[in-house]
């Protein structure tokens, strides 16, 4: 058997330094962050939006259909509404431009009686009752929550 030649060897032994340099600076990060993976996080939700969750959920009846209103296009805490209410609720998301005559078209469609506003004013669809949520997290605006009008 012939020997290697001298840049084989060398290469090979560049090669055996970088996958040991990268087993050291991989495992020193993974013990770094080794943190995140003992277990699921204790809360998923900020605490003011899971107070405002709580605040619609003792008022709002099971299967009732929601319209969430905002004032200004937002893709986050629509959504976050949507999810944390489904599937016990369906949330029905409205972005602007909002008109009374869209909202009468969504309300027949779908037969919302209740709805979730969110702005600087909030939009009033027209509420029988309504509470303030209050503001969200970290966004400018208020939240209003109730049934509407028949």
């Amino acid at each position: 058997m012939r020997p290697l030649p001298p840049r084989v060897l060398l290469l090979r032994a560049f090669s055996l330094l970088v996958a040991a340099a990268s087993l050291i600076c991989g495992g020193r990060e993974i013990a770094r962050d080794w943190y995140r993976f003992e277990g699921p996080p204790h809360r998923v939700l900020h605490p003011q939006f899971d107070a405002e969750l709580r605040t619609v959920l003792r008022q709002l009846p099971v299967g009732a259909r929601v319209l969430h209103f905002s004032a200004v296009p937002e893709y986050w805490y629509s959504r976050l509404w949507q999810r944390a209410l489904y599937p016990r609720n369906d949330v029905i998301l409205v972005q602007p431009p909002l008109s009374r005559k869209r909202f009468e078209s969504l309300r027949r469609r779908y037969g919302a009686r209740y709805a979730i506003s969110y702005g600087v004013p909030p939009w009033d669809p027209g509420f029988l009752w309504k509470t303030n949520l209050g503001p969200l997290p970290l966004v400018e605006g208020d939240n209003w929550f109730g049934e509407l009008a028949p």
